[in-house]
């Protein structure tokens, strides 16, 4: 599963953290799939790696933004970054 996945590639990433990423990944993927979309991406098993391997030396909130926002559009950014805070509120610290 996802977080034997995450906990592999990011050695030390606390299980709890994990899970709320896990959540908010899945958060992001279902709006995403809404009809119509609320916003142009996703949240990739992929993606969900490099947030947890960037979050060990940015922080979550660098993390999630070298590894997802940035390449967002400024609106579509601010939309997931409100989504994955009501889940992950370390992000917001």
């Amino acid at each position: 599963d996802e977080a034997h996945v995450l906990l592999h590639y990011a050695p030390g990433l606390i299980p709890d953290v994990a899970n709320k990423m896990i959540k908010a990944a899945w958060e992001v993927r279902k709006a995403a799939q809404s009809d119509p979309p609320s916003y142009d991406g996703t949240f990739s098993t992929r993606a969900l790696i490099r947030w947890a391997v960037f979050a060990k030396k940015h922080g979550l909130k660098g993390g999630a933004d070298l590894a997802l926002l940035q390449r967002l559009s400024p609106r579509d950014r601010e939309a997931l970054l409100q989504i994955i805070k009501l889940i992950v509120p370390e992000v917001a610290a």
